[in-house]
């Protein structure tokens, strides 16, 4: 077992969360806000996109089981991230890395992918993650029939 950490913002949450949590290999997901000034932000005050924060996924995986890559794929197929500004901030696309070398190895393959279209995804370090309220964790698989 290969415990690993990596930390997606991509739009809502929720849906965002909703492509990660049932694939083999993801031991756990938390909806949470990263990246910005407000300690303890709640969703309100995320969602008046004056706390710099943005609405993120945290996934904890077996790497030997799911790779970097297979995360940062589907990452990039779940979002539209060369539509995504920071104009909400709270909706921006953006790649928590948890320290130097995956920060590097994250701008390297957003460098490669930059090569074949647009890409708004910024890598971002140092910042706490601040889980979310419950009623915001697993949002999809609580409310299955009302999603689309």
């Amino acid at each position: 077992m290969n415990k690993d950490i990596i930390i997606f913002a991509g739009g809502c949450f929720w849906a965002l969360e909703s492509a990660f949590y049932d694939l083999k290999g993801v031991y756990e997901t938390s909806t949470g806000y990263m990246g910005g000034s407000t300690k303890h932000p709640s969703y309100q005050e995320v969602s008046k996109n004056n706390t710099g924060h943005a609405e993120v996924v945290k996934i904890i995986f077996d790497s030997s089981i799911l790779s970097l890559d297979d995360l940062l794929r589907i990452f990039f197929k779940s979002h539209n991230a060369s539509g995504l500004s920071r104009k909400k901030e709270q909706y921006r696309s953006a790649i928590f890395a948890k320290n130097l070398e995956q920060k590097i190895y994250l701008d390297t393959y957003i460098t490669k992918l930059y090569e074949h279209k647009t890409i708004n995804t910024v890598v971002e370090m140092g910042f706490t993650f601040y889980k979310a309220e419950e009623r915001h964790q697993h949002y999809y698989k609580k409310h299955k029939k009302r999603r689309g």
